[in-house]
């Protein structure tokens, strides 16, 4: 079985996409209306407009809508897992934090704050090519 060569993002490094569709990160970024230098993924909320403060919004929580405070942040990792499915397969996954709420006068049982994540699904396959239809 060949396997692919994958950049450290995750992306194939082959750039001839085709049929197959897109074969590369440039690719992929492309197809998004992207450009492979902004390849960080999605962006938090920008609050220096804010001086810092949290923003109101509102989080389904337990079935009931209820009142937080969006508060700014940046990533500091964002690590990728990857598995090999039993078929030859590569998965890789990551999940992407898109907004932390803090749900104001609500404590876990050590009196930290509780916190709300928002988070997106990052995955990428690299298959077999015995799976990959045939040209």
């Amino acid at each position: 079985m060949k396997s692919a060569r994958l950049d450290a993002e995750g992306y194939p490094t082959r750039r001839s996409g085709g049929a197959d569709g897109p074969s590369s990160r440039a690719d992929c970024l492309q197809g998004r209306g992207q450009s492979a230098a902004n390849d960080k993924g999605p962006e938090p909320p920008n609050f220096e407009d804010s001086d810092g403060m949290e923003r109101p919004t509102k989080v389904f929580v337990n079935g009931a809508n209820v009142d937080g405070l969006s508060v700014g942040f940046k990533p500091l990792t964002e690590a990728w897992s990857e598995y090999q499915l039993d078929d030859g397969t590569i998965i890789k996954t990551r999940p992407v934090a898109v907004e932390f709420v803090r749900i104001p006068g609500q404590y876990d049982p050590e009196g930290g704050p509780i916190y709300i994540a928002k988070i997106q699904n990052v995955m990428a396959a690299t298959a077999a090519d015995s799976l990959r239809r045939q040209q």
